[in-house]
């Protein structure tokens, strides 16, 4: 008769795996959110503009959303450069 394995760390490595993907999945919706934003204004826009257009539910935490907006430098949109006043994110293309 198999054996079920014991868990020995009492479910930590789901709960881990979990909140992992719940910060994916987050990071995800940012990343579209920010596309579409930028897509749609078709004007170069700061970090504090963005921030404000985002949809409530993911005005959460700030400190990933600027992860998410430096990840997508180059790829997704591009960063214009800064004289004195910030820099600004345009969809690439637009």
């Amino acid at each position: 008769m198999p054996q079920t394995p014991v868990v020995a760390d009492g479910g930590r490595a789901e709960r881990t795996e979990r909140r992992e993907k719940k910060a994916d999945d987050r990071r995800d919706e940012l990343r579209a959110a920010v596309t579409t934003i930028l897509a749609e204004k078709k004007l170069p826009m700061t970090r504090k503009e963005l921030w404000d257009a985002l949809p409530d539910g993911l005005r959460v935490n700030e400190v990933l959303f600027k992860e998410v907006l430096l990840e997508g430098v180059g790829s997704e949109w591009e960063r214009e450069g800064s004289q004195g006043g910030g820099f600004k994110y345009r969809s690439i293309g637009g």
